[in-house]
């Protein structure tokens, strides 16, 4: 009787029809893989440029809630190690400055007039090299990276300081006239964790009250147009209006007001517009 079963050549046959399919699928299954990897650093990458600089989608009654360490600290972090209570919720703390194959993500820093205001987040890649065709970085994935736009935008204030000024002169009119050179300053300021108060910059204009006979009360827009000393981070802002009773925004201020604006990237000027706020000199 004759027993079924495979021959030799049957078997080789098999054999070399799943040697070629585990040819063609191994090369496949790696390219997944790898992509995967190549997904899952991105993601690092752009999970680290969030907690430096915020995320812009988060907005809450039409305004910008989250700028991340430079909102708090007005410049980017020294090391990526800053960020660690930055990083969004589940993430790894053992591997949020790596990429998908181990390696650190090089983080580095540039700096202007002594702040960190921009940086770039580079990857080795699969092969982990640096400064070859499979790194991730500035050139291949320019999103991924921080810019100075993206953390402090603009130098430039411009708005109006709104004052009224009450005259409080003697009876019967003055002879001469009064007449007085006020000067007015926006200064912006910075609240950090801390609590502290940092004068970032700021800039004065001058104006006229013109001339005054007699108990009067008049009211002042001052047009503000300046550039401050520096760009100012994105984030909560606090902007002071400050009077003075000479030109040039020099001695003590007679009086003073704070408003709070936010910062927010992509802005080629900060508006600023102040509340009228009464102030009373007396002249005798």
């Amino acid at each position: 009787m004759k027993e079924d079963g495979f021959t030799l050549i049957e078997v080789i046959v098999v054999m070399a029809i799943i040697a070629s399919l585990v040819g063609i699928m191994v090369p496949f299954f790696y390219r997944v893989w790898e992509s995967n990897e190549v997904d899952l650093t991105k993601q690092r990458m752009s999970d680290l440029q969030k907690a430096m600089v915020g995320d812009p989608r988060l907005i809450q009654n039409g305004v910008r809630t989250n700028f991340g360490y430079v909102g708090d600290y007005g410049q980017l972090p020294a090391t990526l190690n800053d960020l660690i209570t930055y990083m969004p919720a589940g993430f790894n703390p053992q591997t949020y400055e790596q990429d998908a194959w181990g390696h650190t993500i090089v983080y580095t820093a540039a700096t202007v007039s002594g702040k960190r205001v921009s940086a770039t987040l580079q990857s080795a890649g699969p092969d982990g090299k640096m400064n070859t065709a499979d790194d991730i970085n500035a050139t291949t994935d320019p999103e991924l990276q921080v810019y100075q736009g993206q953390v402090a935008p603009t130098a430039v204030v411009q708005g109006n300081i709104n004052i009224t000024i009450n005259y409080a002169v003697a009876n019967p009119p003055l002879s001469p006239a009064y007449n007085q050179t006020f000067s007015a300053s926006v200064a912006a300021q910075y609240l950090d964790p801390s609590g502290t108060v940092t004068d970032t910059t700021h800039c004065c204009v001058n104006f006229n009250s013109g001339d005054v006979t007699a108990s009067v009360t008049n009211n002042y827009s001052v047009a503000v147009n300046c550039a401050m000393g520096e760009n100012l981070p994105v984030g909560k802002a606090l902007f002071w209006s400050q009077l003075f009773l000479a030109a040039g925004c020099v001695g003590s201020p007679i009086a003073s007001l704070q408003t709070a604006l936010f910062v927010v990237d992509g802005l080629n000027s900060i508006n600023v517009n102040l509340p009228t706020n009464s102030y009373t000199v007396t002249v005798q």
